[in-house]
């Protein structure tokens, strides 16, 4: 029996992956001025749909309660140090101003004697001081994750990550053993997923008092930590070069069959 004419096609009569057909499926969503740019090669997939994401992305309450132990990864902006290639931050999590990071009310959820650890880039290394001090800490000391490979670099291969750590009054480690300094752990090949080597290293540390993840990527598995951001879907544009440009014309075409924004 021949097929009915007005039968949907399946993704292989089209000459379409899967993968290719979820992404098409983002791109029909797009507002049409950004569709017709990705059509036209003017800006990319990965971009218009983490904007996409970004935009719709519902805001998160300020934590509540207050803390001893505070852990965070704040979404740090590359778009004023010429390094958007470093750390492609604000293509997974909605990236954040010196100015927007220092307005948070951190200082009140904050103990008068507290700890804060804070990741930081080596590049951010001199902007993230006034964060510190807006969050009412000290800088003392930090801890270098070296993560064992390749990264991007204007100088030189960044192999390291900082952790930074800074205290609200007197908050020395309730442990009397020294943990190294230099942590040698390979990176995650989700984006910017920081090792739980150093959330344990944090816990041995500071075993004592209530503890927050800020800007969490996941809830806390051993339900100690609140957890406190807001971690966005997944993207299904996530492309690098020649991969990128082999998926726009089947899946702007694709977008356009499906559901063409008017």
């Amino acid at each position: 029996m021949p097929p009915c004419p007005d039968a949907p096609r399946t993704l292989k009569q089209l000459g379409l992956k899967p993968r290719t057909a979820k992404i098409a499926v983002k791109l029909a969503t797009l507002p049409p001025e950004q569709f017709k740019q990705v059509k036209a090669g003017t800006t990319s997939i990965t971009k218009a749909i983490r904007e996409l994401n970004h935009a719709n992305r519902p805001p998160v309450d300020a934590p509540v309660g207050t803390y001893r132990v505070l852990y965070a990864d704040p979404p740090w902006s590359y778009g004023n140090s010429g390094l958007q290639q470093y750390g492609h931050a604000s293509h997974h999590y909605p990236s954040m101003t010196i100015p927007e990071l220092c307005a948070l009310p951190i200082k009140d959820i904050a103990q008068d004697q507290a700890v804060l650890f804070m990741w930081v880039t080596s590049p951010l290394l001199k902007e993230c001081f006034p964060v510190i001090d807006a969050w009412g800490f000290e800088y003392k000391t930090s801890i270098v994750w070296n993560k064992d490979a390749h990264n991007f670099g204007h100088y030189v291969s960044v192999r390291h990550e900082l952790l930074l750590i800074c205290t609200r009054g007197s908050c020395l480690p309730d442990a009397k053993e020294l943990l190294p300094s230099v942590v040698t752990v390979k990176r995650s090949k989700q984006h910017s997923q920081k090792p739980e080597a150093f959330r344990e290293m944090i816990d041995k540390m500071y075993p004592n008092g209530n503890r927050i993840e800020l800007f969490a990527r996941s809830k806390s598995k051993d339900g100690i930590w609140d957890t406190w951001g807001n971690e966005p879907e997944p993207c299904e544009a996530e492309f690098q070069g020649d991969e990128e440009r082999r998926q726009a014309a089947p899946a702007a075409k694709a977008a356009e069959t499906a559901a063409v924004p008017s």
